[in-house]
C-alpha cells in the first residue's frame, strides 16, 4: 500500500516458491552437482556430485584398523573433518571427496542413502550434464560402530523397502569394488 496525501494505492504481489527442487541441477561459482535433497524454503539444501571414483579405498594400508572416530550416520562433514585432521591421503576416498574443492565432502550413511534412493531422479540430470549416472555401491564416511577395522558402505538393494541397504566392510580390503560420490551443502 501506498499513500500521498489522499491518494492511496493496493497492489498485492504473490511470490511462488523459488528456488531449487530435488534433481535440478546446481552450478553457482564453480560448484555444480544435483541437488538431492532441499529445504522448504528452496534456498539450502544438499547436492551430490556428477562424478564418482570407481574401486577406492576407504582407508589406505596401515590405516586399516585405525580408529578414526568418524562415527555419525547423519553428519558427513564431521566424519570427512575428523579424516582431514588425521591426515586426509591416509584416506583415499574421503580424500577424493575433499579434493572436489572447499566445502565438499564424503557422505554419511543416511546422506548418501537418502541421493541413491532417489537416484532414478537424478540420473537423467546428471547424465545430461556429462556426469556418470549414479549406480550401486558406495563408502559412507561413516566408520563401523562396534569394529573399527570397517567402514560403511551402501547399495541398492531389491530385498528392502527402500530398496538401500547397508553393510561394512574391511576399510582397506574391501570385498568388491566400492565408488565414492561427494556432497555439498548449499
Amino acid at each position: 500500500t501506498a499513500a500521498c496525501g489522499t491518494a492511496e494505492a493496493k497492489c498485492e504481489v504473490s511470490v511462488g516458491a523459488a528456488g531449487y527442487k530435488v534433481g535440478d541441477l546446481y552450478d553457482v561459482n564453480g560448484v555444480k552437482g544435483v541437488v538431492f535433497e532441499v529445504e522448504s524454503d528452496g534456498v539450502h539444501g544438499k547436492i551430490v556430485s556428477l562424478d564418482e571414483s570407481g574401486a577406492v579405498l576407504w582407508a589406505a594400508s596401515g590405516y586399516g584398523s585405525y580408529n578414526t572416530g568418524a562415527k555419525s550416520e547423519t553428519d558427513g562433514k564431521a566424519n570427512t573433518d575428523k579424516l582431514v585432521e588425521i591426515g586426509v591421503e591416509h584416506f583415499p576416498a574421503a580424500e577424493w571427496c575433499v579434493n572436489h574443492g572447499e566445502g565438499w565432502y564424503m557422505p554419511a550413511i543416511n546422506e548418501g542413502q537418502a541421493w541413491l534412493a532417489i537416484r532414478d531422479e537424478l540420473n537423467p540430470t546428471i547424465t545430461a550434464n556429462g556426469g556418470t549416472a549414479i549406480t550401486d555401491y558406495y563408502w559412507s564416511s561413516t566408520e563401523g560402530e562396534e569394529d573399527s577395522t570397517q567402514a560403511i558402505y551402501f547399495y541398492v538393494s531389491s530385498f528392502s523397502d527402500s530398496g538401500v541397504s547397508s553393510y561394512g566392510d574391511w576399510k582397506d580390503y574391501p570385498e568388491g569394488d566400492t565408488y565414492v560420490r561427494a556432497i555439498y551443502a548449499f
